[in-house]
């Protein structure tokens, strides 16, 4: 069991550390994320290290220690408890742009191959769900809603 001079020595270094960090972190609102120099926001992180390393060994103690709203960093914290939620993320917005973009290659198609109808003369039937699928797959380049050319952007 710790004597209480180490508990008080623990609490200074706690406190000492406190003030570190809110230094870092004024200096980090000062210079905003975008320019922050590497050493402040490895000083934030090792403070931030030493404040968690501090409190757990006095809990264990069975000192009752105060969380401080810097000690941690809410965003990252707040990740960390999303977890495999967040990682499903980015899947999910893929799979929602393909289905977009088919969506709309199909629309595509229909409006291209009916204006063409009108314009020759020839008159319009209607088109079902397997006749667009099996245009898509057809090698025509005609019914391409674009052009390889129309691609390049300068």
């Amino acid at each position: 069991m710790p004597t209480d001079e180490e508990i008080e020595q623990y609490i200074e270094r706690l406190k000492a550390h406190r003030r570190t960090l809110a230094l870092y972190l004024q200096q980090r609102a000062e210079f905003g994320n975008a320019f922050l120099p590497p050493h402040i926001a490895h000083g934030i992180v090792e403070a931030r290290g030493n404040i968690a390393s501090i409190k757990r060994t006095l809990r264990d103690w069975g000192v009752d220690v105060e969380d401080h709203p810097d000690d941690e960093d809410v965003i990252i914290e707040q990740t960390k408890k999303l977890g495999t939620k967040l990682s499903k993320v980015p899947q999910l917005l893929v799979a929602c742009s393909v289905l977009l973009f088919s969506i709309l290659f199909l629309v595509n198609i229909f409006t291209n191959r009916r204006s063409a109808e009108s314009v020759v003369g020839t008159p319009q039937r209607e088109t079902n769900l397997s006749t667009a699928l099996s245009t898509i797959s057809s090698s025509n380049e005609d019914l391409l809603p674009y052009r390889k050319h129309e691609l390049i952007v300068s």
